[in-house]
């Protein structure tokens, strides 16, 4: 029931083990965080070290102030990576990945695949639109699916539905064990049975 998921810049990670979109940005020069996202982290704000700049510019040239850094830990499919982010009050984004994340981390974007690698191809994470279809069709609750068999599990989805619909899996990890097929279904009822094979 999704529609075709866009291109995007944005990958899914665990700032401090608060789940989050983060978006990568290789046109910003410094890597930073929200300050209403470190206030909900409960992160410590330290202040700015003598010789770090005191502004930024967004890509626009509005003047962004900073508030301090804070050490945080990203988490990315299961790969912890700490690194210290700049605070700025009213950014556009809980957290933007810049050019100094991506030096450190070895990380490059592969725009065929769509996808970041980071750390020499440690993690390869698919780039996601910053909001997703809404039309998704979910487990009600987690299931683990044994190799070589097949399974009938409930799923739910956030919207009436009525009718034929084309199910497409979301982007996996691209080391990710698993194949997933698109599938027409029909849907009458708020929740339906769905086989897997």
């Amino acid at each position: 029931m999704t529609e075709q998921i866009e291109q995007g810049n944005f990958i899914r990670l665990h700032v401090n083990s608060v789940k989050t979109l983060a978006l990568v940005d290789s046109g910003a020069c410094r890597s930073c965080v929200s300050l209403d996202f470190v206030n909900r982290l409960h992160a410590i704000i330290n202040p700015i070290s003598s010789g770090h700049p005191k502004r930024l510019s967004a890509a626009y040239g509005r003047p962004l102030k900073l508030l301090g850094t804070a050490d945080l830990t990203l988490t990315i499919q299961g790969l912890k990576i700490p690194f210290k982010f700049n605070i700025v009050r009213n950014l556009s984004y809980q957290i933007i990945l810049g050019l100094d994340f991506m030096n450190n981390t070895r990380a490059y974007i592969d725009f065929g695949d769509n996808t970041l690698s980071i750390c020499d191809d440690l993690v390869v994470e698919h780039l996601l639109p910053h909001k997703l279809s809404t039309s998704v069709i979910r487990p009600t609750s987690k299931f683990v699916i044994p190799p070589l068999s097949e399974a009938i599990i409930p799923v739910s989805s956030n919207e009436n539905c009525d009718g034929q619909y084309l199910l497409e899996p979301l982007p996996l990890p691209s080391r990710a064990r698993v194949s997933l097929a698109h599938a027409v279904i029909s849907c009458r009822i708020p929740g339906v049975n769905l086989f897997i094979s």
